[in-house]
């Protein structure tokens, strides 16, 4: 078994963004974002995801609160 130290310099920043819940956009099919204190998924597959921009609206799935 291996033994993994972590040091204080070297810790990961990678999903910070999402634990101080900073908003961010998510662009795509079955992206993730979160704007004005809503959390939301864009339609996949992709398919999904182009129908409604076709008619200029927000490919969206779901919101949650």
């Amino acid at each position: 078994m291996k033994l993994v130290i972590m040091h204080f310099r070297y810790e990961s920043r990678h999903n910070l963004h999402y634990w101080k819940a900073d908003e961010y956009l998510g662009f795509g099919a079955g992206a993730h974002g979160y704007l004005n204190q809503e959390r939301y998924q864009n339609c996949g597959p992709i398919q999904h995801y182009l129908e409604p921009l076709r008619t200029f609206e927000l490919p969206i799935l779901q919101k949650m609160y």
